[in-house]
């Protein structure tokens, strides 16, 4: 009795080993697959809403075990756009019709605006406004948006006042602003584009930046002691670079 017992039982050790070396070596392209989702969100980290701002994303991926230490893997991650998408078709703005993201800047943001004008018989002239993008009450926004194309983005923009010239009110800046349009970037960059204009010799008309931050050339002190007006009596002299 006792040889039959060890007999069978050795004879389930060998098939047990058996098969375990066959679940090994007999790996098959189907075998040892696996399927994966993730799931998150992505957010600025410094000036917006970190709950405001946040956009979800997902994700899936596809994985492949070849041996015990080897495999490979595909996963690919997409996100939400939470901004408006809206196709235009205005012909008196965009004749062309196309697509614009409608998007709301959130405000305490330090932004500059400028403008390029075009005068006959002068030239490109700059204008520079440095300021932040604010906050309004939303009926306040709802109100403003219908009066112009919905389908445009929205930033309400607040200029440093000086206290004296174009810059002594709002009021006087829009007053003395070109036309009510410009191109805003982030960040306070009024000096980096008075030097670039003075290299290129488009005179500055209207600016809010400190003295002691702009740079110009040393050759512009010898047009005169008022730094507009020098600034478009140089550029005048030694002419635009590009024409």
């Amino acid at each position: 009795m006792k040889k039959i017992f060890i007999s069978l039982f050795l004879s389930g050790v060998f098939m047990y080993h058996t098969n375990a070396q066959t679940a090994v070596e007999g790996n098959k392209f189907l075998d040892n697959w696996s399927i994966g989702i993730s799931a998150g969100g992505t957010t600025p980290l410094t000036h917006h809403s970190f709950f405001g701002n946040m956009r979800p994303i997902t994700g899936i991926e596809l994985n492949k075990q070849l041996t015990p230490v080897f495999g490979f893997g595909l996963e690919a991650v997409g996100s939400f756009n939470t901004s408006q998408s809206r196709t235009i078709f205005d012909r008196e703005y965009m004749r062309g019709g196309g697509f614009s993201s409608k998007f709301f800047t959130r405000g305490d943001m330090p932004v500059t605006m400028c403008r390029l004008n075009l005068i006959k018989g002068q030239g490109p002239v700059l204008q520079i406004a440095e300021g932040w993008a604010v906050n309004v009450d939303r009926a306040i926004f709802e109100h403003i948006d219908k009066r112009t194309d919905p389908s445009w983005p929205t930033t309400y923009f607040a200029p440093r006042l000086t206290g004296k010239g174009a810059f002594k009110s709002v009021y006087n800046v829009m007053n003395n602003w070109g036309a009510n349009h410009g191109a805003i970037t982030y960040g306070h960059v009024g000096a980096d584009l008075i030097t670039l204009a003075s290299m290129l010799r488009i005179p500055v008309c209207m600016h809010n930046i400190d003295e002691e931050k702009i740079f110009r050339p040393s050759a512009w002190a010898a047009f005169g002691s008022d730094p507009e007006g020098s600034d478009y009596r140089a550029c005048n002299n030694y002419g635009p670079v590009y024409k």
